[in-house]
């Protein structure tokens, strides 16, 4: 089983934001680990669901198989946290979402990746999903089964002499990340390997081919290939099992 999970964050230290953090994890991330580890769906986020008119009706059936399923292993995707924030504005749509408990939110100190859409950059949610996982859920087997960094063709340039497409940006991100997956591991985390997106750069339901990821270029045009330097990092890291930090 493999969960896109994203680590909520606040936007301050106060205790309404802190709440909403909570409902946003809530939704996003336990909605679907405590079923699937725990065997049983949050009471809180029950409570919430049918105080909206939204708790589907269930069988016994299935609580069964709620009950009866368990996993060998979890594989979690990463890309990017979630910053929320208590509402300052009144809800206003008229059917229910979880922002009904939160708003959105951008952190002013946080970095931030400007060939993804500006989405910020918190290698530290790697060793918080870790912490989560070991302390909250068994300390379930689990494997980094999807991450990776966008970039967009010009962002990446142009082949150099050595035919080798210079993705530094990508390798000292991917660097960061595993240095606290590495951290965590040391801190008694179960998680046995990393899968880095992807192999070949590829379209994408949300935005087609803006967002590179690949381990090689694909020329649209020509079908051509083109070899990324991250590809020989990540190559040289799996034969090696580490690297030295930059």
């Amino acid at each position: 089983m493999v969960l896109n999970l994203t680590p909520s964050y606040t936007l301050t230290d106060s205790d309404a934001d802190k709440k909403a953090a909570g409902y946003a994890d809530l939704f996003f991330n336990r909605s679907f680990l405590d079923p699937l580890v725990k065997h049983e769906f949050p009471k809180a986020l029950c409570e919430i669901l049918a105080a909206h008119d939204c708790l589907p009706t269930t069988s016994k059936d299935d609580a069964a198989l709620i009950l009866s399923a368990d996993i060998d292993f979890l594989g979690v995707n990463y890309y990017v946290p979630r910053r929320v924030k208590a509402r300052e504005s009144e809800y206003d749509l008229d059917y229910f979402t979880p922002e009904y408990y939160f708003e959105n939110a951008v952190n002013p100190q946080g970095r931030f990746n400007p060939y993804r859409d500006n989405n910020e950059i918190l290698p530290q949610a790697i060793y918080d999903i870790a912490a989560n996982i070991r302390d909250n859920y068994g300390n379930i087997k689990w494997y980094l089964a999807e991450i990776g960094i966008a970039m967009d063709r010009q962002s990446e340039g142009e082949p150099g002499a050595d035919g080798v497409i210079d993705d530094t940006f990508r390798i000292q991100l991917m660097e960061e990340h595993l240095v606290q997956l590495h951290r965590a591991i040391a801190d008694g985390a179960n998680c046995f390997g990393v899968h880095q997106w992807t192999f070949i750069d590829n379209w994408s339901w949300i935005n087609a081919f803006k967002r590179r990821y690949g381990f090689w270029r694909l020329d649209l045009e020509t079908g051509e290939r083109q070899i990324k330097r991250n590809a020989l990092w990540f190559a040289e890291l799996a034969t090696s099992n580490g690297f030295y930090q930059r």
